[in-house]
């Protein structure tokens, strides 16, 4: 594999095993192992270590990765992103938290199923599990 290239459609994971959707975790983990900035890596195999062992103990458990914001109910639609915590909709539905910021609220453009992620950076617009797209913070 060409270093960071892995998800160029060469080399992407999920077009490989189409049919394993626990594919997405060895995903997780290249993600942050294969990257083109130092600074984007885990800092040593220790913590490889720990991001492997979460992802065996998620995969016992039947977890999912909510990755490239892909909605777990449906599978066919994407979460985008309509509002946070803070706005007007969010009240109207009662999502509203209680002094605690972050929480951003992401809605399905196919089945319409919503998702609430906290989400500390105020700019981003993604949870940090979602690998990064070009333009997508």
């Amino acid at each position: 594999m060409r270093l960071w290239y892995l998800h160029e459609p060469d080399f992407e994971l999920e077009a490989m095993f189409p049919g394993d959707v626990n594919i997405r975790w060895a995903r997780w983990i290249l993600d942050r192992s294969i990257v083109e900035r130092e600074g984007d890596c885990l800092p040593n195999a220790g913590e490889l270590l720990r991001y492997v062992d979460r992802a065996i103990l998620a995969l016992r458990r039947g977890a999912q990765v909510i990755g490239d914001g892909v909605c777990t109910v449906c599978a066919l639609g994407e979460y985008r992103y309509i509002s946070n915590e803070n706005s007007t909709a969010a009240q109207n539905y009662d999502l509203a938290t209680t002094g605690a910021s972050g929480h951003k609220i992401f809605m399905c453009d196919r089945c319409g199923h919503v998702q609430l992620f906290f989400i500390p950076d105020r700019d981003a617009r993604r949870p940090e599990a979602w690998p990064k797209k070009p333009g997508n913070r």
